[in-house]
């Protein structure tokens, strides 16, 4: 299995180099081919559920792990606030593009989706993308590797005020709840107690 994800790993630096000057090559190899040893694999993507699923060429969906963005396919609820938004930011990222699917030991939820860490071509780490551009929360329910890198991603987000945390202080967009999302803001509120106090 180890080899295989090597090969795999071989097979998606060949491509990214055709996306890739010499100079934007270097750094995110070192990082995404030898940080880890975690199981991967290359897949396309054919479009964006929400902002953080995503639906494979080949049927399955894929959660992305660590992030949650704001709701669009709850039956019979509204859609959340900024969650049209988040879904387009994720549809533009990679909606009919090859990507690098990263796992960790556990490869599936309870809905049998995979959970990933997806990266694009060109290096991109999608996950980190979204909370880093204010489209989704750092995810800490439950244990990562980048859970710290999350964290402060998401705080640098809020101080910032960008995506959904500037959006926070506009009149509300038409169609969007005035009030939901209410579990994570209030994990904003607490945020420095989060490391004992889990919120969602």
């Amino acid at each position: 299995m180890r080899i295989r994800t090597y090969l795999i790993k071989i097979q998606f630096f060949k491509k990214y180099l055709t996306n890739c000057n010499f100079f934007t090559i270097a750094i995110p190899f070192l990082i995404l081919f030898f940080h880890s040893a975690s199981y991967a694999e290359l897949h396309k993507v054919r479009h964006a559920i929400d902002g953080d699923t995503l639906l494979l060429m080949n049927g399955e969906k894929v959660r992305l792990i660590g992030v949650n963005t704001p709701e669009i396919t709850r039956p019979q609820k509204p859609v959340q606030y900024f969650g049209k938004e988040a879904h387009l930011f994720t549809s533009q990222m990679v909606d009919g593009k090859e990507v690098r699917c990263e796992f960790e030991k556990q490869r599936r939820d309870k809905y049998g989706r995979l959970l990933a860490y997806v990266y694009l071509l060109d290096g991109t780490f999608l996950n980190a993308e979204i909370i880093k551009q204010g489209y989704g929360f750092a995810y800490t329910r439950f244990p990562f590797k980048y859970s710290e890198e999350f964290r402060k991603y998401e705080r640098t987000a809020r101080e910032n005020k960008k995506g959904l945390w500037g959006a926070m202080g506009s009149p509300h967009k038409s169609g969007m709840e005035a009030d939901i999302f209410r579990l994570d803001i209030l994990r904003i509120l607490i945020y420095p107690y989060s490391t004992f106090l889990r919120i969602i």
